[in-house]
């Protein structure tokens, strides 16, 4: 789903839901830190195994819901926002990847998305913009099913960014781990 002042939501209901939510957002932290070693250990794991290169600063990936209790019905919300001065285009879904981090083999695994997008393509405006559709809400399903709890899941989204409306052949992408647990 796309933010814009002719779509969902409004520029008031955006503002308004930022005010409410972000405060909320950012004294919330239920999560358990690891380690700075184990930390250590799995950026490693990560940047070494997975098939993307590292976030850039064009965008931000922050969870807007995340959940203390797993079920595995439930989807993760995320919110996205392009802060380039460019357009950034998108696979559908915002081209969501899930790993989950195995901490007993040390290893990330990508787990499946259950969930179905509908269209070609999303593409996220600069906030300079003349649409005022530069933030999105990105939604994931884990198909957890396998997976030992607690779990690290990392959501990244991965877009190319645009000059003029065509591709530049240089890659926009933003991650946001979430703690899954019972």
């Amino acid at each position: 789903m796309v933010l814009s002042p002719e779509g969902l939501l409004n520029e008031r209901t955006l503002a308004l839901i930022a005010a409410v939510c972000l405060p909320v957002l950012a004294g919330c932290d239920r999560t358990t830190s690891p380690s700075r070693a184990q930390a250590a250990a799995m950026e490693t794991a990560f940047w070494t195994s997975a098939p993307i290169d590292q976030p850039s600063s064009a965008l931000s990936l922050v969870v807007a819901n995340e959940p203390t209790t797993l079920d595995s019905e439930n989807p993760i919300d995320l919110i996205l926002e392009n802060a380039s001065q460019s357009e950034v285009r998108f696979q559908p879904g915002f081209g969501a990847r899930m790993y989950a981090y195995l901490s007993e083999e040390q290893r990330w695994v990508e787990v499946e998305n259950r969930a179905e997008y509908v269209g070609k393509e999303e593409a996220l405006t600069p906030p300079s913009g003349p649409s005022g559709n530069w933030v999105a809400l990105v939604t994931v399903a884990p198909d957890l099913e396998g997976l030992e709890l607690p779990v690290t899941l990392r959501v990244v989204v991965v877009g190319e960014i645009l000059s003029e409306g065509m591709a530049t052949g240089e890659v926009a992408s933003a991650f946001a781990d979430v703690l899954l647990e019972r």
